[in-house]
């Protein structure tokens, strides 16, 4: 018997620190940021996992970017869509909208871009649109 009958357990203190430090390393792994090994992770296994989910809206992340500079000018676009739809909905409150277009990947190429790079076959779509969506048809430049 490792503990006499009606005696209280005890933990060793040995035994807490190993758990205890066991417990911050999971905790530090399952927060620490990605690395650039993680960009080279498939965004799905062999087997048919998918690491992402397909029927749920979701940022870009390591699996689905190909370096850490491509998801730093993705979050950058992103930023400018969200700061033109909230300029848009501020300028045209009690209005009636008559299109409305939602999606990063479509809409990020209105900048000439994809996934925050060049993209050639959104050139010149840029000046297009502000052009023809100025400010004062859609309040969105």
């Amino acid at each position: 018997r490792l503990v006499s009958r009606g005696a209280t357990p005890r933990v060793s203190r040995r035994y807490a620190s190993c758990l205890a430090a066991l417990a911050l390393f999971l905790i530090m792994a399952a927060l620490r940021p990605s690395n650039d090994n993680d960009f080279a992770l498939p965004l799905c296994d062999p087997d048919g996992t998918f690491h992402e989910s397909s029927d749920s809206p979701s940022p870009r992340t390591a699996r689905s970017s190909k370096s850490r500079e491509q998801l730093s000018l993705w979050w950058e676009a992103h930023a400018k869509l969200a700061d033109a739809a909230r300029s848009y909905s501020e300028t045209s409150a009690g209005k009636t909208t008559p299109l409305v277009l939602l999606g990063d990947s479509i809409t990020e190429s209105w900048f000439g871009t994809n996934m925050g790079e060049p993209e050639g076959r959104a050139e010149g779509v840029p000046e297009v649109l502000d052009e023809i969506l100025s400010e004062e048809k859609v309040g969105m430049t």
